[in-house]
């Protein structure tokens, strides 16, 4: 699940940072990479809080 998250905020900030370099198409939807890094930071940041751990760790 966390990297899940990980990947939305990896997504989202480049797409975000490639609408200002220049690339077209991330300027006409440069709303939906805004809100796939909001989504990925705020789950994240949710996921952190409850903590969990990593799945391949031994107890």
């Amino acid at each position: 699940m966390k990297a899940i998250f990980e990947g939305l905020v990896l997504i989202g900030a480049i797409g975000s940072l490639g609408k200002y370099l220049g690339f077209e198409f991330l300027k006409e939807n440069s709303l939906w990479f805004l809100i796939i890094l909001v989504m990925g930071l705020v789950g994240r940041t949710i996921f952190a809080r409850i903590g969990h751990t990593e799945s391949n760790t031994t107890k």
